[in-house]
């Protein structure tokens, strides 16, 4: 979904607000000035790389990123850092390169929402689909998909290309709630609710064993020393976490939970759960043997169940048995008033409990 495009003659059309424009000055090195931006008061406070995706939606936050590293930036006059807070009435001066800036294209994509209102978007993210793209990645499919969503499809749609800003982060095959910001202010004041951990969340896990009714798992995790994208439950380098797990269900050798993490490191839940010796029944990263097919099949708990000759076994689920069951915070649209998302399972997960439930549930 990623295309070059050039910048050195289509651009001049695009109007954002609060910017003003002069005449560029003479090419350096490949590079012209294509925009003087004026902070705003809606952008006071904001990360200055949040500053330029929400004014240049149809552009990679790669690409934006790159463009500061690359000293293209100048913050009132000096060289910019991604980080930096922008006040109102800052000056920013981006300039562009002559080509190969990617542009996201936004495409409809199947998307169940779950919450909508002027400030924000839910969203009941399925497996697969990944929040922020990996190393390597052709295209932003989630972010095509909601482009073209903000701009077409949400009964609040105009037609104008608006950038969803995200909040928080699920893992790729994790599915269920996942909260998009339609502004800046929006994600600003649901990202605070996140960092404060004032925000409710709770999934549902499929695991092997049988936990008790309730336990508080309370593992330091680290990410000193590993690979990267993974975690350790590590007292030397780990930082404190804590998760809650009340089991919902039991099925002889496995059981449905319910974890409540109160502090969000990454990986936490499936970390704190294979530590305590109740591992998702799939987990590719962090349970089975290493290298081996991520898969749960029914054969592992059907007495005597065997697959027709000749055929293979399909899985009952080949991802991380975890979803995002529910996630509540305060409302930005609605001040004061509280928003409670209830994401449903996902039919792999739908299927896993119902097979478990016929042939080795115990209430």
């Amino acid at each position: 979904f990623l295309q070059k495009v050039s910048l050195h003659n289509n651009h001049k059309h695009i109007h954002f607000p609060g910017k003003e424009r002069r005449p560029p000055p003479n090419t350096d090195r490949g590079r012209r000035l294509a925009d003087q931006l004026t902070i705003t008061a809606d952008e006071n406070g904001s990360r200055l790389q949040d500053v330029l995706a929400g004014r240049y939606p149809a552009f990679s936050v790669g690409s934006l990123l790159r463009l500061i590293a690359a000293g293209s930036v100048l913050h009132n006059g000096g060289r910019a850092s991604r980080r930096a807070k922008m006040q109102e009435g800052d000056g920013v001066d981006v300039a562009f390169p002559e080509e190969g800036l990617r542009q996201i294209i936004p495409r409809k994509i199947d998307l169940e929402v779950l919450h909508e209102d002027a400030s924000c978007v839910v969203i009941n993210k399925r497996a697969g689909l990944a929040v922020v793209p990996e190393r390597g990645a052709k295209g932003n499919p989630l972010m095509s998909g909601l482009l073209h969503y903000f701009q077409h499809e949400s009964p609040l749609a105009t037609g104008e290309l608006i950038r969803p800003m995200i909040v928080h982060r699920l893992d790729k095959d994790t599915t269920g709630a996942l909260v998009i910001a339609r502004s800046l202010p929006a994600q600003r004041f649901l990202t605070e609710q996140f960092e404060s951990r004032s925000v409710r969340k709770e999934y549902i896990a499929i695991v092997r064993g049988r936990p008790p009714e309730e336990m508080e798992i309370t593992l330091p995790i680290s990410t000193r020393g590993v690979k990267r994208g993974r975690a350790i439950v590590s007292e030397r380098t780990g930082r404190p976490a804590r998760t809650i797990v009340r089991a919902e269900e039991y099925f002889g050798r496995f059981a449905v939970v319910r974890a409540i993490p109160k502090t969000w490191r990454i990986h936490q839940v499936r970390l704190h759960l294979k530590a305590a010796g109740y591992p998702l029944v799939v987990d590719p990263l962090y349970s089975g043997p290493r290298g081996a097919e991520p898969a749960f099949r029914l054969s592992e708990f059907k007495p005597g169940y065997r697959p027709k000759s000749g055929r293979v076994e399909k899985p009952l689920i080949a991802r991380q048995a975890l979803h995002a069951h529910r996630l509540g915070f305060e409302s930005y649209a609605a001040p004061g008033e509280s928003v409670l998302v209830e994401a449903p399972l996902p039919a792999d997960m739908v299927l896993v409990l119902k097979m478990l439930r016929k042939f080795c549930g115990d209430g």
